[in-house]
């Protein structure tokens, strides 16, 4: 089957440091790829891919500074259009921007929501094309949007050979570690908190973004003093991976309705707990009190901490391999296609590609 994946254009995909979605798109388009189907994978330039890549831009945009993002991701969407009609279906992955353009198009066009509800333009925006075809990565993401055309939920999957599994830290001293966007609604704030009250170390690693900065040198900073807090700013995978395993749990204190929450998979999948408040996905993420805790505020979730020792590593390992894989997510997101592709008119070997490489 030939099939069109559309990326966001702020990070490579896979993602150098933090990007959550690029590195979910890049999952896809090598695991299909795999499985022989014909990818390409409109991006930008240096990304790293199997598919066939298409570029309007040579490096990410947040790399570049841009101050016209619309500019490229229009580029990149017209790039698309030009040649949409060699596809057999299309993933839009870039949200609302693409969706009045997708119902001209006399091809399956799929729209996996990567973000959460929060924006009361945009989500009137989605109000608008609700009758297209979306796919949600969490069960819980739908609330924020429930009048949307939703075919399936499919889980964000990692590729889990990639994390390191360790059945216990290795490190002289335990510490906590929080991965991820240096902003409010991560809750960094709290984490600090937790790690304050407990007497962990703490490790905080991720990006700050202009947008976040106010944020991290009002609230954040101070706290920052190189022994029981450390920044470490963004990592790659090489060492976002000994980060994780040698903590002894990582910190997902977000205050927001997570649509899924990456790095807990992550974490989970090098055998490391995680420490998570109630909201948005992370019930569905977290096996609680077997892969680790969530509670609703965070002096409950301090008071859980000491039981980490309890947890056994093995079982966050394979609760990742069973639920959260790239195998098992593109598998669903086949699914996904099989069904589009069943109410709509396409090319007629798109059945039977799909057929051929389905398994």
């Amino acid at each position: 089957m030939k099939i069109a994946q559309l990326s966001p254009l702020w990070e490579s995909v896979p993602p150098k440091t933090y990007g959550g979605t690029e590195l979910v798109v890049h999952n896809i388009c090598e695991h299909l790829c795999q499985m022989g189907h014909e990818v390409t994978l409109f991006a930008c330039g240096d990304s790293k891919t199997s598919a066939e890549l298409k570029s309007c831009i040579e490096l990410p945009m947040r790399e570049l500074d841009v101050k016209m993002p619309f500019y490229y991701e229009i580029q990149s969407i017209a790039m698309l259009l030009e040649k949409a009609d060699e596809y057999d279906i299309i993933h839009n992955h870039v949200g609302f921007l693409f969706l009045p353009f997708a119902k001209y198009l006399n091809i399956p066009v799929v729209t996996t929501l990567h973000g959460a509800f929060v924006n009361e333009e945009e989500t009137s925006f989605y109000k608008q094309h609700k009758d297209m075809p979306f796919i949600s990565i969490s069960n819980y993401q739908r609330k924020g949007a429930p009048y949307l055309n939703y075919i399936s939920t499919v889980y964000n999957g990692i590729d889990v050979e990639k994390y390191t599994f360790q059945e216990k830290p290795d490190t002289e001293k335990p510490y906590l570690l929080f991965l991820g966007r240096i902003s409010r609604e991560k809750g960094v704030h709290l984490t600090i908190q937790l790690a304050l009250e407990t007497g962990y170390d703490l490790i905080i690693a991720g990006k700050i973004s202009d947008a976040d900065r106010e944020y991290y040198e009002n609230d954040i900073k101070q706290h920052i003093d190189g022994k029981k807090v450390v920044y470490v700013g963004e990592v790659g995978h090489e060492a976002k991976v000994k980060l994780l395993k040698d903590a002894y749990a990582a910190v997902h204190t977000v205050t927001w309705p997570e649509p899924f929450g990456l790095v807990m998979a992550e974490s989970m999948a090098c055998g490391t707990p995680v420490l998570a408040l109630r909201d948005g996905s992370i019930p569905e993420v977290i096996k609680n009190g077997i892969t680790g805790f969530v509670e609703d505020n965070i002096d409950d979730l301090i008071k859980r901490v000491e039981e980490i020792k309890y947890i056994d590593r093995k079982q966050c390992r394979l609760h990742v391999s069973e639920n959260f894989t790239s195998a098992q997510m593109v598998k669903n997101y086949l699914s996904a296609y099989q069904k589009l592709l069943n109410k709509t008119e396409c090319s007629p070997n798109a059945q039977l590609n799909f057929q051929r490489h389905l398994t």
